[in-house]
């Protein structure tokens, strides 16, 4: 999870157009995201005081601008289990703000409750970092654009179970 959660941060880290990190969170028309000119902040392991029940957490990701935080995205790659599930309420207790928006980043929609979590699938933010790809190319980004998709091609083959034309029998 770990390598994905630090690839996702510079992925975002390199789009860095708060519309454009709206699209890739599904949160396109959220006015949060459009608004300030500050720089786009994406830190990692961010501690904070709940997780757990009687312990500290540490947040995969927040997405911050000036001194808001703006989304906080747990991060998952593997099948998550009901203890994953559980820290979510101390995570969202943790965090002050109800503007910051939680999100639980997964291969697979979870059935029970996220603890004020919103699922985003692995699949979806695929697609929309394909479809922004465009967007990104400009002369002196088109190596980090190129990354971007390759970055996308590694979650679709090892997280997504897609399979490259040259892997296919004829």
């Amino acid at each position: 999870e770990e390598v994905y959660s630090d690839w996702f941060q510079w992925v975002l880290l390199q789009v860095a157009d708060t519309r454009l990190i709206g699209r890739i969170l599904g949160s396109p028309h959220r006015v949060r995201f459009a608004n300030s000119q500050e720089p786009i902040r994406v830190d990692r392991e961010v501690r904070v005081e709940h997780g757990h029940i009687d312990q500290t957490g540490r947040l995969d990701l927040v997405i911050s601008q000036g001194s808001a935080r703006l989304a906080v995205i747990e991060v998952k790659t593997r099948a998550y289990s009901e203890s994953d599930l559980q820290k979510h309420k101390g995570y969202r207790d943790s965090i002050s703000s109800p503007e910051t928006e939680m999100i639980f980043l997964s291969v697979d929609s979870p059935d029970s409750d996220l603890g004020g979590f919103r699922f985003l699938s692995w699949a979806d933010v695929c697609v929309t970092l394909r479809g922004i790809a465009s967007c990104l190319l400009q002369p002196e980004r088109i190596l980090g654009t190129a990354l971007i998709l390759a970055f996308v091609g590694a979650v679709e083959q090892n997280l997504l179970g897609f399979v490259s034309p040259e892997t296919i029998p004829m």
